[in-house]
């Protein structure tokens, strides 16, 4: 209620303001030199006519007459009502190229519905706290409504129209944004944290937390501001605040974090419909593109905003840039992050080409580079025609393998007869995998699905030793029974996921692979031993460079997931010990976030840095608290392994062999 006062005082003192201000302002310059801005519309009529159609559609989008802020109290009320109404009727310009941000942004939302009531409980419930936070949430709003408020009076009192103007839109796209929350608010009911049991049920007659005003008026003005002064400070200053807004409010209890992040998307969204419609650029500051706008672009899309799909773990084309990059031709790619994507394999042989690689007097670098550019021959059309659009089958096939005697199938104890096979099943005698590969790609957006059928024979049980061995090795209880190996015939999906690409950072959710080392043989932390981890995974898919003086570092890359584990029996957490009993797989199983980032300082030197943390699983939820919390420096000792190994790899390379001389380290802390 108080947000509310402040934004309707703050509206009523610039309608009245406004209206003095129309009979004092001075006229603008551009009004005193009517011939200077007619010879300026003349030739910028001029150019437009030479441009090609689609530029002068842009350019017409561009040069869209805006709507002055200087109006009566009845071009108030009627600009008021045509702000609304365009808000409202937004959801009928929708187009398919927006599903690739309303799918993620509805993907995130549905997450944090339902860790909503769980994250709130493990929140302090102390008066003195909730009180604290309440006044810093209250002063963050007041101090951007009455900054912009105070901005717009300083501006009418100096004649400064660009002050004026950054207050105006400020607290109009504040009062819009407050009608549209409170229309869902009153709407939707739902109770807030404090409320009932604390789980935030809809249609409760007291209920008013969903979408959190607080929120949307705090994003609202803070867009409007950080685009009228687009510098760097000013955005870290009023996104900073808004931000401080909102998690104030979720740390007083006010509002479930889908509230506030609810609320701040719609107090976004709506200051830019606002802004790009009333803000005149003859006074400053940047223009405002909708997410819409920058996801559907100008229909040339850049590869670093191109969606592609990851290239299989067991393809040829890896050890295929191994040998390129023994011979010298690649230097920037990092080879102790894998998969990569298709275009970025393309990127590396664009790379190989600088360095003259097709035009390479060994017939064995010939080959390679023949035999690359023919595979990505796809991704360099794209790179070269700015048009992201296939579908394509990348393979069909069928495996037999015969095994004579007793396989090892345990390689976390013992060892494996078959390594880097995704955690395929395998016995004595015949195995089979028979399955298919293939993808597609839009804009922005890809698709990756691989599916095989498995079959493996039956075998019997471990021996009373190694049983033995096994229960010792990881401080079991008891040895585990002497249960035998079933007949395996299944339908399983490998590395299948859909994801987005925004500026060279891939998202995908899905069953995923991951490759984090330097060496061949299998890393330490993760590789294609085991079955894909179902993950949502963060990726840099291209490296980049640090600004000024870190730029000796050389080229970055950086992956984040958070995934979960399946066919485990037990998890060990210190508050609560071991938990779990032979034969029956945990309810909940366990939950892991893992990060990695690798440099390359030289050419041939690589470091590469990575920890994993079990935070989750079992008796332990899934939610944000935990989630966070897994950060913590106490965080490995706590919940679960948390293990940060460091990999170097050192290699030179070697011209009159075609191969390197390879040093590596790796370390477990």
């Amino acid at each position: 209620m108080q947000m509310r006062v402040i934004v309707l005082a703050f509206s009523c003192a610039a309608s009245s303001l406004t209206l003095t201000a129309l009979s004092s302002m001075p006229a603008p310059p551009q009004a005193q030199e009517p011939r200077a801005v007619d010879a300026k519309e003349s030739s910028s009529g001029a150019e437009i006519n030479k441009m090609s159609p689609a530029k002068k559609t842009a350019s017409a989008l561009e040069l869209e007459p805006f709507e002055s802020s200087h109006r009566g109290f009845s071009g108030l009320g009627k600009r008021f009502l045509e702000d609304q109404e365009r808000i409202w009727t937004s959801p009928t310009k929708v187009r398919f190229t927006d599903t690739q941000w309303l799918v993620p942004l509805s993907g995130i939302t549905a997450g944090l519905f339902v860790t909503d009531a769980t994250y709130s409980r493990h929140l302090s419930q102390n008066p003195t706290t909730i009180n604290h936070y309440k006044t810093l949430s209250n002063a963050g709003v007041g101090a951007l409504i009455g900054g912009a408020g105070g901005m717009w009076l300083l501006g009418h009192v100096r004649h400064n129209e660009h002050w004026s103007e950054t207050g105006f839109l400020a607290g109009e796209a504040a009062l819009n944004s407050l009608v549209a929350v409170e229309a869902f608010k009153y709407s939707l009911r739902r109770q807030r944290p404090y409320q009932g049991d604390g789980s935030g049920p809809f249609f409760q007659s007291s209920g008013t937390s969903f979408p959190s005003e607080h929120a949307a008026a705090a994003w609202s003005v803070a867009g409007v501001v950080a685009h009228e002064y687009p510098g760097p400070l000013m955005k870290i200053m009023a996104y900073g605040l808004a931000s401080l807004v909102d998690y104030s409010r979720i740390r007083a209890r006010q509002h479930f974090p889908s509230d506030v992040f609810v609320g701040s998307i719609m107090g976004n969204l709506i200051a830019q419909n606002v802004y790009s419609r009333h803000h005149d650029p003859g006074l400053g500051g940047e223009a405002w593109r909708s997410i819409s706008q920058v996801f559907r672009g100008d229909g040339n899309l850049t590869p670093g905003n191109m969606g592609s799909p990851y290239v299989p773990m067991d393809s040829w084309v890896y050890s295929a840039f191994d040998r390129v990059a023994a011979m010298g031709y690649v230097k920037s790619g990092i080879f102790g992050m894998r998969p990569w994507t298709r275009l970025e394999c393309a990127r590396l042989l664009t790379e190989s080409e600088t360095h003259h690689l097709g035009d390479a007097s060994s017939s064995e670098a010939a080959r390679m580079y023949m035999q690359l550019s023919k595979e990505f021959a796809g991704e360099l059309r794209k790179m070269g025609e700015g048009e992201n659009r296939s579908v394509q089958v990348e393979s069909v096939y069928a495996r037999v393998t015969g095994i004579s005697g007793q396989p090892l199938t345990d390689g976390y104890h013992f060892g494996s007869t078959l390594i880097n096979d995704y955690g395929r099943p395998y016995q004595e005698g015949l195995n089979s995998a028979d399955g298919f590969s293939a993808w597609t790609s839009e804009g922005h957006l890809v698709a990756y699905v691989r599916a095989e059928y498995e079959h493996a024979p039956s075998a019997p049980a471990l021996s009373q030793s190694a049983r033995g061995f096994i229960s010792a090795s990881n401080s079991l209880p008891s040895v585990a029974p002497a249960t035998p190996f079933f007949t395996v015939n299944r339908f399983q999906l490998l590395d299948s996921y859909v994801g987005l690409n925004f500026s060279n950072w891939q998202i995908t959710f899905g069953p995923q692979t991951l490759w984090w080392g330097p060496s061949l043989g299998g890393p330490l932390m993760f590789n294609d031993n085991a079955a894909p981890v179902k993950m949502l995974r963060v990726n840099r898919v291209s490296p980049f460079k640090l600004p000024s003086f870190l730029g000796w570092l050389g080229p970055w890359r950086i992956e984040t997931f958070l995934g979960q584990l399946t066919g485990h029996d037990f998890v060990f957490q210190t508050d609560t010990g071991l938990v779990g009993q032979f034969g029956q797989p945990l309810s909940r199983q366990p939950f892991l976030d893992g990060s990695r980032f690798s440099f390359k300082p030289l050419p041939y030197f690589e470091l590469g840095f990575s920890f994993t943390v079990v935070f989750a699983g079992g008796p332990t939820p899934l939610t944000a608290h935990t989630f966070f919390h897994s950060y913590s420096p106490s965080q490995g000792s706590h919940y679960g392994p948390g293990r940060p190994p460091i990999g170097t790899r050192l290699y030179i390379p070697n011209s009159w062999s075609e191969r390197w001389v390879e040093f590596l380290h790796r370390s477990v802390c």
